[in-house]
């Protein structure tokens, strides 16, 4: 794929940290149809993008960037847009949990934000050892 286009493609930002948002990247990697590429939210890539967007506070939350659309997805939004991007089942899972008003599905996704540290170890290491194939789709 060309430089170009590659960066043109959807931006998936995680917390390097968190063994949920871990597991929700690997389970993106494993399925997704639709190329994304990840970042840090503490990393540069998105400190760069928010000073361009003048994002004042770090999210705490799995955030999506859509250049092409130029539009930032946030918490149960930006998990639908993965969802909707995975193919399968997945989508239409995305269009079922669409039905349910936006805020009742944030207050969910605030919720297991909370108890994520409880359920999910932290990861052993911040920046595990990706195969070469994937390695082109994480950026700091």
């Amino acid at each position: 794929m060309h430089q170009d286009l590659f960066e043109e493609l959807p931006r998936v930002f995680y917390d390097g940290s968190c063994g949920l948002c871990h597991f929700f990247v690997r389970f993106t990697l494993l399925r997704m149809q639709t190329p994304f590429l990840f970042s840090p939210i503490k990393g540069k890539t998105f400190c760069n993008l928010a000073k361009a967007k003048n994002i004042e506070t770090i999210p705490d939350s799995i955030m999506v960037y859509d250049k092409k659309q130029d539009r930032i997805y946030f918490k149960t939004e930006a998990i639908l847009y993965i969802l909707r991007s995975l193919g399968k089942g997945w989508k239409l899972l995305s269009y079922l949990i669409r039905c349910i008003p936006l805020c009742i599905t944030n207050a969910g996704y605030d919720f297991i934000a909370k108890i994520r540290g409880k359920i999910f170890k932290k990861p052993k290491t911040v920046c595990p050892v990706l195969p070469e194939s994937l390695r082109k789709f994480f950026q700091e």
